[in-house]
């Protein structure tokens, strides 16, 4: 029995997850994408205008595989949280006004 024999037949599941990961890998690595020199031209806003490019252009990739139109949405969602996670910093909590008049 050859090897092709053995291999699995590629399904949409598959093709689902190598999006999935080319967003990821995509999402993760914006820094890089952000230095390139001719994108400083157009990095204002702190790469807003390149990260909404970055992501409409993943979203159209992603719109060509049925089940996977949401996929962009999921990780950037993914990334904000791993972020908010991983500060450690709280965020200030507001003091009461009853609390500032004790002082």
């Amino acid at each position: 029995m050859s090897s092709k024999d053995n291999q699995k037949a590629w399904t949409d599941d598959h093709t689902h997850e190598l999006l999935r990961a080319i967003v990821r890998i995509t999402l993760q690595n914006r820094p890089t994408i952000y230095a390139t020199s001719i994108l400083q031209e157009v990095n204002n806003n702190g790469g807003d205008r390149i990260n909404k490019k970055i992501q409409q252009l993943l979203k159209k990739l992603c719109e060509s595989q049925v089940g996977s139109q949401d996929i962009v949405g999921e990780e950037v969602k993914k990334i904000g949280k791993s972020r908010n996670e991983n500060t450690g910093t709280p965020s200030p909590k507001k003091q009461n006004d009853e609390e500032e008049d004790e002082d």
